[in-house]
């Protein structure tokens, strides 16, 4: 059997992503550490787009591709437990925060401190553009927690020296009063 070219495993993936992402649309929700958001990761993966540099090597947390990301997506977006998208425009006359990115003229409101509601006005591409972010956002954080600590839960070497690095820098930010950014 002839193996599959990279521009033919790319449309695979494309198309995957594409179908899971209707039926989630249809079902309403997902979860992205749940199966749907898995696959979702896989056809992620699997497609490797270069904006998001080495995401498929779980030894690297790629800080460009997150810097990418959270330049689309609302601020604090990474607190948020429940994110949904609607049609609905009629969120501009309440008490709901407007949060804009820097870099992407797309709608959403601060429903609470751990929601944001995306208000979609371009179609089902815009809601692509949302899932394959917030997926890959998803993929990093895991790689995140993996370095950070064990299956059973326990600190690794490198979560401890980095949480004793950052309790260095903020006792070092409180002796001289300044912080950074």
């Amino acid at each position: 059997m002839q193996e599959l070219s990279k521009s033919q495993q790319g449309r695979i993936a494309i198309r995957m992503f594409q179908t899971l992402a209707d039926a989630m649309a249809i079902r309403g929700f997902y979860r992205p550490s749940g199966k749907s958001g898995q696959m979702l990761a896989n056809c992620l993966k699997m497609l490797s787009p270069e904006i998001y540099g080495s995401m498929n090597d779980s030894r690297i947390i790629e800080l460009k591709g997150l810097e990418y990301v959270l330049d689309r997506l609302p601020k604090g977006i990474e607190q948020c437990v429940r994110i949904i998208l609607t049609a609905q425009e009629e969120l501009e006359d309440t008490s709901f925060e407007r949060v804009e990115p820097p870099k992407r003229r797309r709608t959403s409101f601060r429903i609470s401190d751990n929601e944001v509601s995306f208000v979609i006005t371009n179609g089902v591409s815009e809601i692509y553009d949302i899932l394959t972010h917030l997926t890959f956002l998803c993929i990093e954080a895991h790689k995140i927690r993996r370095q950070i600590h064990t299956e059973g839960g326990t600190e690794t070497r490198n979560g401890k020296a980095g949480r004793h690095r950052s309790q260095r820098a903020g006792s070092q930010r409180q002796r001289t009063g300044s912080a950074t950014l």
